[in-house]
């Protein structure tokens, strides 16, 4: 426990955090450590705030039908997370982690400053025609191994910015029956490399079907 080899032993303050250590025959040091008991608690608080936004137009007679437009997403402002405490004292020294814009690849999360979609729709009697685009903002990783491997190769650590186009066609056919044909990233955009990643990519954000 602590910086040297006995660290803060016998220090009253540390007493709590001593008493979760099991030592060799006693003797409180690093050299001795046997085991540390851990539990399971919530983390260090949260404080995030952000905007949402929609908007949504309607415009009748259209090649004979109704066209439909919008958009809507949220923009982040502020994902500020406190270290969570171990018998009084704070787990992280570096303090607030203020996350915005940033990516933890040990958790698989994103905090992307935007998420956003927007569609363009036209209905005609039993036929429907969608096209629809998600925008996701760039991030850039911020956890040691990530940034060790990119340092290794001499590539990044930024995840950049996707985009990806579905179209949707759906059919009300006789007996009560409904068809749909879709597809999904109409372009086979590849997911945008995420380096010192399980799958390469971020798989909360993009998608790698085409």
């Amino acid at each position: 426990p602590g910086g040297s080899a006995t660290g803060n032993c016998g220090n009253a303050a540390y007493a709590k955090v001593q008493a979760r250590f099991t030592f060799d025959q006693g003797v409180c040091s690093r050299a001795n450590i046997l085991s540390y008991r851990t539990s399971y608690i919530n983390g260090g608080q949260v404080k995030t705030s952000g905007v949402d936004f929609q908007a949504n137009l309607k415009i009748p007679d259209v090649l004979g039908g109704d066209l439909s437009t919008g958009f809507d997403g949220t923009y982040l402002l502020t994902y500020d997370e406190s270290p969570y405490q171990i018998e009084g004292f704070d787990s992280n020294a570096a303090g607030v982690q203020h996350r915005v814009g940033t990516y933890r690849a040990s958790i698989f999360t994103g905090y992307n400053r935007i998420r956003a979609n927007a569609f363009v729709n036209w209905a005609s009697g039993p036929h429907n025609l969608r096209w629809q685009i998600r925008y996701i903002s760039s991030v850039n990783q911020i956890e040691t191994n990530s940034i060790n491997i990119a340092a290794a190769v001499h590539s990044t650590t930024k995840i950049p910015e996707y985009w990806q186009h579905d179209i949707t066609y759906k059919v009300e056919l006789p007996w009560d029956t409904t068809a749909v044909l879709s597809v999904q990233n109409v372009f086979d955009k590849d997911p945008p490399f995420a380096i010192g990643t399980q799958y390469n990519y971020d798989p909360g954000s993009a998608n790698p079907l085409g």
